[in-house]
């Protein structure tokens, strides 16, 4: 199976680290930062914010790095070249 890299910096932080920031402000202000415009207040807006950022970076942690076109090839050759090898040794 094939070694996967995860990618720690992408949007999916950026939007983390905002969310995170908004929802801690939201306690600190008691809720008069964070709020719907049009809607009643419901008291716990700062905490999904706090739910949500997390979410985002549990998805950043799972994004996979893709592989890059040139590595891609190199990989396939070598399997390849690893197949032809053992067809050989059986044949």
């Amino acid at each position: 199976m094939q070694n996967i890299k995860v990618r720690w910096w992408n949007s999916f932080n950026i939007l983390g680290i905002l969310m995170m920031v908004l929802g801690i402000c939201g306690f600190v202000f008691k809720g008069k930062f964070v709020f719907d415009p049009g809607r009643a207040a419901l008291g716990y807006e700062p905490a999904l914010y706090l739910v949500t950022g997390g979410l985002m970076f549990i998805n950043a942690w799972l994004t996979p790095t893709p592989v890059l076109p040139d590595k891609a090839k190199a990989q396939s050759k070598s399997v390849v070249s690893a197949g032809n090898s053992a067809e050989g040794k059986n044949g």
